[in-house]
C-alpha cells in the first residue's frame, strides 16, 4: 500500500516536473504584445497632454490691468496682440480695440532711455505731427503707423512731414505736437527739455525703431488709462 503511494506521489511529482515551457516564438509573441500595448498607452498619454494643454490654454492674459487677446493674422503665423479698453484724455471717454505688433510684456523688458512727461501723453493736440529725415528709407513710415494708427484711435488727426524743409521741435506746441524719428547709435525716447510738445524716438535699425514705437504706444495706452 505504501508503495503504490508513493509511486503515485511520485508521478505527480514527475508530472510536474516535465510541464512544457513556452517556447521561444510564444516568448517573442508574448513580448511584442507588451510592447505594442506600452506604446498605445504611450501614444494616449502624449496626444492627451497635447489636446489637453491646447483646451486649457486661454486666448487671452491679464497684464498691468488689462485684458490682452492673443490674435493670429489670418494667411500667417504672425500673432497681435489686441487690447478692448476704456480711457480718457482731456476729459474726452474713449472705448477702443488697441492693437500691439508685440506681447507689452516683452516690450517693457527693453534696455532703453525712456523719458516722456504725462504732460505729452494726458494732454490732447489739435494735431499730432510725425517727422524724419527725408533721406530715410520707406521702411521707417511702419514705425509712423505703430503711432498713427493708436492716435487715429483717439481721435487726433496725424500728419507727416520732412525734418529738413518743413518741421523741427520748434515747431510744436500744446495745439501741435510733435514726433522725430531717427535711425542712430541711442535706443531711447526721450521728451525735448526746451519744447514739451516735442518727442524724439531713436533706434539702431529700423527693425528696432518699430519695436520702440509699439514700446511708445503701449506707454501712452498705460498713461491714459491710470
Amino acid at each position: 500500500m505504501t508503495d503504490k503511494k508513493s509511486k503515485a506521489i511520485k508521478g505527480k511529482k514527475d508530472k510536474k516536473v516535465t510541464k512544457k515551457k513556452p517556447t521561444k516564438e510564444q516568448r517573442v509573441e508574448r513580448q511584442v504584445i507588451v510592447l505594442i500595448f506600452v506604446m498605445i498607452m504611450l501614444i494616449a498619454v502624449v496626444f492627451g497632454v497635447f489636446f489637453l494643454s491646447k483646451a486649457l490654454r486661454k486666448p487671452y492674459f491679464d497684464y498691468e490691468g488689462f485684458r490682452v487677446w492673443r490674435v493670429q493674422l489670418e494667411g500667417t503665423t504672425r500673432i497681435y496682440y489686441s487690447i478692448p479698453t476704456n480711457f480718457s484724455i482731456a476729459g474726452q471717454e474713449f472705448q477702443r480695440n488697441i492693437v500691439l505688433r508685440y506681447d507689452p510684456k516683452e516690450l517693457e523688458k527693453i534696455d532703453m532711455n525712456f523719458s516722456v512727461s504725462d504732460f505729452f501723453f494726458k494732454t490732447r493736440p489739435q494735431q499730432l505731427w510725425m517727422s524724419w529725415d527725408p533721406k530715410e528709407k520707406a521702411q521707417i513710415y511702419e514705425a509712423e503707423l505703430e503711432i498713427k494708427n493708436f492716435a487715429t484711435n483717439l481721435g487726433i488727426p496725424v500728419g507727416v512731414a520732412a525734418t529738413e524743409y518743413m518741421l523741427s521741435c520748434e515747431n510744436s506746441s500744446a495745439a501741435k505736437k510733435v514726433i522725430l524719428f531717427k535711425i542712430s547709435d541711442n535706443t531711447r525716447i526721450m521728451e525735448n527739455e526746451a519744447y514739451p510738445n516735442c518727442v524724439t524716438i531713436e533706434a539702431r535699425s529700423y527693425s528696432e525703431l518699430i519695436t520702440i514705437a509699439d514700446r511708445f504706444v503701449w506707454e501712452w495706452l498705460r498713461r491714459i488709462s491710470g
